[in-house]
C-alpha cells in the first residue's frame, strides 16, 4: 500500500511538472505609466530614451525627446539603428499611435518599452515642463528670395541697411537695425506674417534676422549676401527720385536685367508739364547719357516704360526733364525736373 502510495505521488509530481513545462509563456509587452511615473522613470533613467512619434513634435514635446513620427516611416527608419539594451518611453498626441510605435519596439525585440498613458497632453495638464524647437531664420539665395517674394502676396521684405535712398528691393520698407528703427518698429509688425530681410552687409543684416527672432516672429528669411547679390542677379531694384529747383513731386525708378531684357520704368507723381512742354526720362554715366522716351500720363500719374536687349545697368543715374514739345525727341536734355541714382 505504501508502495502504491509512493507511485501515485511521484505521477503527480511528474504530471505537474509536465504541465508546467507546457504552459504557454506570455509575450513581453509595453508597460503603459502615468505621468506621474513617466516622470519619476525619467529622473532616475539617465540613458532613458524619449520617442515622441508624432508629426506634431515642432508644436512642443517632451524636454530630450527624439521624433520619429510613425505615420511617415521614420521609426521604421530609426529602429535598427535603436540600442535594444536601453529603456524606451513612447507618446503621442492619440493612442492608436502611441500604442502602435510602443508595439512595433517590442516586436522588434525592445524589451524595456514604456509608453505615456493618456499621451503628451497628460503630461502637459500634469504641469511638467515641455520644450518647443529654438526658432531661427533661414539664409535664401537672390533665385529663392525672388521665388518667395513671387509667391508670397503678404511678404514684408525689411532693408535694415542705412542706404534704402540708394537703391533697394521693391516694395521693401527700411528699418535700420543698427539705429533702433526696427527695435521700435518691431511691436508694430504682424507676427503671422512672411518677413524677408536685407542689408548691404553681412553683420546688420544676421542682427536684423536675429531681432526679429528674439521677438518671437517665427517665418523670417535673410538674403544671402545682401543686396549686392541681388543687384548681381539683376533683379528688380527701384530708386526715388527727387524733385530739382522749383520743381514739386516725386518718383519711383526701378530697373533690371533678366534673360537678357533691359527693363527700367519710372512712375512719377508730378504736375502737368507746362504748355507745349513734355516729360522725358534719361539714363547717365557720366558723360554719357541716352533717351529712354516721352513720358505718358496714366491714371493720373506719368509713367516711363523703357526695354532694350542692351544691358544698361551702368548708367546708374535717372533723370526726367521738362521738354520743349516742338522739338520732339531731338537727344538734348532741357530742364531737370527729377533726379536720383542707382547704388
Amino acid at each position: 500500500m505504501k508502495r502504491l502510495l509512493v507511485y501515485i505521488l511521484a505521477a503527480v509530481t511528474v504530471l505537474a511538472i509536465v504541465v508546467v513545462g507546457c504552459a504557454p509563456v506570455s509575450a513581453p509587452t509595453y508597460v503603459d505609466l502615468s505621468p506621474e511615473e513617466a516622470k519619476e522613470l525619467i529622473d532616475s533613467t539617465p540613458d532613458l530614451v524619449i520617442i515622441d512619434v508624432s508629426p506634431n513634435y515642432d508644436q512642443g514635446h517632451i524636454p530630450g525627446a527624439i521624433n520619429y513620427y510613425l505615420g511617415d516611416g521614420s521609426l521604421d527608419d530609426a529602429i535598427p539603428t535603436l540600442d535594444k539594451i536601453k529603456t524606451y518611453l513612447v507618446y503621442c498626441h492619440v493612442d492608436s499611435v502611441s500604442i502602435a510605435g510602443a508595439t512595433q519596439l517590442i516586436e522588434a525585440g525592445f524589451e524595456n518599452v514604456y509608453r505615456l498613458e493618456g499621451n503628451y497632453s497628460a503630461w502637459v495638464d500634469a504641469g511638467y515642463p515641455v520644450e518647443y524647437p529654438v526658432s531661427t531664420y533661414v539664409d535664401l539665395s537672390p533665385e529663392e528670395a525672388k521665388e518667395l517674394i513671387d509667391s508670397t502676396p503678404d511678404l514684408v521684405i525689411i532693408d535694415v541697411s542705412p542706404r534704402y535712398a540708394k537703391g533697394h528691393i521693391p516694395n521693401s520698407i527700411n528699418h535700420y537695425a543698427a539705429d533702433g528703427s526696427l527695435d521700435k518698429a518691431i511691436p508694430t509688425l504682424d507676427k503671422n506674417k512672411t518677413y524677408l530681410v536685407y542689408c548691404h552687409v553681412d553683420s546688420v543684416s544676421i542682427l536684423g534676422a536675429e531681432k526679429l527672432i528674439d521677438a518671437g516672429f517665427e517665418k523670417v528669411y535673410r538674403l544671402k549676401d545682401n543686396y549686392p547679390a541681388w543687384l548681381e542677379s539683376g533683379y528688380p531694384i527701384e530708386v526715388e527720385l527727387k524733385a530739382v529747383g522749383n520743381y514739386q513731386g516725386s518718383a519711383l525708378a526701378s530697373r533690371s536685367f533678366l534673360d537678357g531684357k533691359f527693363e527700367h520704368i519710372v512712375i512719377a507723381e508730378i504736375k502737368d508739364p507746362s504748355p507745349g512742354k513734355f516729360y522725358e526720362g534719361w539714363l547717365v554715366d557720366g558723360n554719357k547719357f541716352f533717351s529712354t522716351g516721352e513720358m505718358i500720363k496714366e491714371n493720373g500719374k506719368y509713367v516711363l516704360k523703357y526695354t532694350s536687349n542692351e544691358d544698361s545697368r551702368a548708367y546708374k543715374r535717372v533723370v526726367i526733364t521738362e521738354e520743349t514739345l516742338s522739338d520732339g525727341l531731338d537727344n538734348k536734355p532741357e530742364t531737370h525736373v527729377l533726379e536720383g541714382e542707382f547704388e
